[in-house]
């Protein structure tokens, strides 16, 4: 909803990062077709993992701004992706995240805690100073970040 009014008749550009089989995008897809109308919003899904047959795009976190530019989502989501699952440096991944945000676009992402430290958000917030960090635990060892992109 918030989206939706920010963006005013504009068709909002959603990426869920670690789709893994597309479920979720797909899901969202099918919930902003029945609710706002089916040029409301566009749902890419995306795995560094090959689940090309189900529709998702094949990509890495850390390329989200090689593969989609900059600039160019509303919101990510991103609950099994590369935040937690792969060995790259997580401030390229978060700031990948952040990059392919358009401003005022938001993204919600579930990581593991000892990625979420502290000085990684710092270095974050550094290096993106137009940028929202909130977050909170959840999940055992797993906490959810919400980046807000000004």
């Amino acid at each position: 909803q918030y989206l939706r009014r920010r963006f005013k008749n504009q068709t909002l550009e959603v990426l869920d990062e670690g789709a893994r089989g597309g479920g979720l995008a797909k899901e969202l897809q099918e919930k902003a077709n029945k609710e706002f109308g089916p040029n409301a919003a566009r749902v890419i899904a995306a795995d560094i993992r090959n689940f090309t047959a189900s529709g998702v795009q094949n990509v890495a976190a850390e390329e989200l701004v090689k593969r989609f530019g900059k600039d160019r989502f509303h919101l990510i989501i991103s609950t099994h992706g590369g935040g937690s699952y792969t060995q790259f440096e997580k401030i390229k991944v978060l700031s990948n995240i952040v990059a392919a945000l358009k401003p005022g676009g938001m993204a919600t992402i579930a990581m593991r805690l000892q990625i979420a430290e502290r000085p990684v958000l710092e270095k974050l917030q550094k290096l993106w100073p137009n940028i929202s960090i909130k977050y909170k635990g959840y999940e055992n060892d797993r906490v959810l970040l919400k980046i807000q992109k000004n």
